[in-house]
């Protein structure tokens, strides 16, 4: 089943990982065509309240182009957190996910190995604190929503990409 919408500008490919993520049978993403229009189809007809779920993530999405922020920048603004934040963040990167810490699933795991051995701490930081702060700028970088207003801690902002 298809549906046409107006979304100028969206990045199909984007959408059509947000619709999946929405629990919606998307089968493919096509557009944006001239008049900006874009159509998704479905493997069946959706109900209702399916056809307001996928306009809500249509009306959401933004299909502007991204790119990852600088390590330096990520670093400096987790830095900048207050230690009840960086807490929290510490807290969220060592929940068990299939059993192992959540930010040993980071494919940068040796690039954050290699960045940690030849880098001194920050004055006034420990190592143990330079390496964490090293972890979670690789997580961000990888995972760029993940601290941008989490539900377990809405006071951080952190992104990991800006727009291009």
């Amino acid at each position: 089943m298809d549906y046409t919408r107006l979304k100028p500008g969206a990045d199909v490919g984007k959408l059509h990982a947000e619709l999946a993520a929405a629990a919606l049978p998307v089968t493919s993403v096509r557009g944006p065509y001239l008049a900006g229009d874009i159509v998704v189809s479905m493997s069946r007809e959706l109900d209702a309240m399916e056809v307001q779920d996928m306009d809500a993530v249509i009306e959401l999405h933004d299909g502007r182009k991204r790119k990852p922020r600088s390590i330096n920048a990520v670093y400096t603004d987790l830095a900048a957190l207050s230690g009840a934040q960086k807490g929290n963040i510490w807290s969220y990167l060592m929940q068990p996910v299939d059993g192992i810490a959540r930010w040993r699933h980071a494919n940068r795991e040796a690039t954050w190995n290699a960045a940690a051995v030849g880098t001194a701490a920050p004055a006034g930081s420990t190592l143990e604190d330079h390496e964490r702060a090293l972890t979670a700028t690789f997580w961000c970088l990888e995972h760029p929503d993940d601290f941008v207003e989490p539900e377990w801690d809405p006071t951080i902002n952190v992104p990991g990409d800006e727009l291009a």
